[in-house]
């Protein structure tokens, strides 16, 4: 069943509802431009951060309510109390290992020459997320290079160390305890992420990849 699901709840299966059509809104980059007085054009400083930003995106959702289900009215009432206006993780049966993350409206209760009919849109965050967190760990005897990959989305890992290390990243020492804790200097960009790490003990590193 070609379908979504809001949060523990799919379309078909809970509510009965067979999509017809979807829209996935592509983000839109927030654009900094500065105009120059007396100057040509303009300076865009929409990367001056390292990278661009985005606004939220939408997705739209076009249901068709199985008329099986008797009272289609009763259905759509289901899909008001527990969806309406709640945040939500959505899982696209299409695209099964990633989510994204926002609040769900439900629209109106449609009838029109006998089906019943109603859309649901999200606003969601820019980006889709893997749903399997990325989890590295390494045993470190002295100093070692761990290579952390990640894609689109900048991302500060959690790291979890059975001892006191040192972290370079970046060419910048870091101070590590022992725990759980974040260094928000070490920022995961697109790609390969090397992090050298000194002491003795063990280390991991989790974090939730996203992309566009």
């Amino acid at each position: 069943m070609n379908g979504v699901k809001f949060g523990a709840y799919h379309s078909f299966d809970m509510f009965n509802l067979i999509m017809n059509s979807k829209e996935i809104e592509i983000p839109e980059i927030k654009k900094i431009q500065v105009d120059i007085p007396n100057g040509h054009g303009i300076v865009d400083m929409t990367s001056f951060f390292g990278e661009p930003k985005y606004k939220n995106r939408g997705l739209k959702f076009d249901f068709t309510i199985n008329p099986s289900v008797g009272d289609t009215y009763e259905a759509h009432d289901l899909l008001l109390t527990l969806l309406h206006g709640t945040q939500r993780k959505i899982i696209l049966d299409e695209d099964p290992d990633f989510y994204y993350q926002g609040i769900v409206h439900v629209g109106e209760y449609k009838w029109k020459k006998g089906i019943a009919a109603v859309s649901v849109t999200c606003d969601c965050e820019p980006f889709k997320s893997e749903i399997a967190e990325t989890v590295i760990s390494s045993s470190v005897n002295g100093t070692k290079t761990i290579s952390l990959y990640n894609t689109k989305k900048h991302v500060t890992p959690l790291i979890t160390a059975d001892t006191e290390f040192l972290f370079k990243y970046d060419g910048i020492y870091h101070q590590g305890f022992e725990g759980t804790f974040t260094i928000p200097e070490i920022e995961l960009k697109d790609g390969r992420n090397d992090v050298e790490v000194t002491g003795v003990g063990n280390v991991t590193f989790r974090y939730t990849k996203g992309r566009l």
